[in-house]
């Protein structure tokens, strides 16, 4: 058959008509449910309300916060204690505000009540939390525990695993809303607290240490044959003239 016959034209532009027709379809689902601000919207915000909140607002708290902990507080008080308390922090909000939630639920034409109110407050003392602890602890902490001949595949490992979790988060908790209500954030405060005991008990703290002190940690290298090793190379150095030094 001819490639310029019109049956030819005819299945080209249905292939494209349809492949356009589908990406729209994609694209509009994508956006609708990834930039809907749903967590506003349960707690009693509607329309602008829960755009502001959960955009505007919520961005300038997250960065403020993110980066007074990376500027003294991971550094301060330790990667390990602040994923300990911040998911503890984290559990303690969502508990509370699934009762708040439960005992006070929005109702439709009410407006904002004094309840939507505290329940946003205690959304925002979770981001404040989640900012300083497990937002950046996690990728400092990637980029410190791996050995250097694995380092990049270690955390470009722990990145996409992130991002896969991110997605089946967004894809899954309006539906879970929708299904179970208040609920939801009986699950969410119930995972905080299992990342704050499991923490507790397996993460190893690297404040102030090295990254070949880091190794020597987590049973990399030989502790005792690694300061022999330094000892030894700085001797040759040592003895070395200084110009070769350089």
């Amino acid at each position: 058959m001819p490639v310029d016959s019109h049956e030819v034209s005819r299945e080209f532009v249905e292939i494209k008509t349809s492949l356009d027709e589908e990406g729209g379809k994609m694209r509009e689902a994508t956006w609708k449910e990834c930039l809907k601000p749903g967590i506003f919207q349960t707690v009693g915000l509607s329309g602008a309300d829960a755009s502001l909140f959960a955009t505007g607002i919520y961005g300038i708290v997250k960065l403020i916060f993110t980066a007074i902990s990376l500027l003294f507080v991971i550094d301060k008080i330790g990667r390990r204690w602040a994923h300990v308390g911040g998911g503890a922090w984290m559990s303690v909000m969502m508990f509370i505000l699934a009762s708040v939630l439960a005992t006070h639920p929005p109702k439709e034409g009410e407006g904002v009540s004094s309840a939507s109110i505290a329940m946003c407050v205690l959304i925002y003392l979770y981001v404040i939390a989640y900012t300083g602890s497990w937002g950046p602890g996690p990728w400092i902490y990637a980029g410190e525990i791996f050995p250097a001949h694995v380092r990049s595949y270690g955390v470009a490992f722990g990145a996409a695993t992130q991002w896969l979790f991110n997605f089946m988060v967004t894809r899954v908790t309006p539906q879970i809303i929708h299904d179970i209500g208040w609920k939801t954030f009986i699950v969410f405060a119930s995972l905080c607290f299992g990342m704050s005991v499991f923490t507790f008990f397996f993460m190893k703290e690297t404040k102030g240490l090295t990254l070949e002190e880091i190794d020597q940690l987590f049973g990399l290298s030989d502790m005792e044959q690694f300061h022999n090793d330094v000892e030894r190379r700085m001797t040759k150095l040592e003895g070395l003239d200084p110009v070769m030094k350089t």
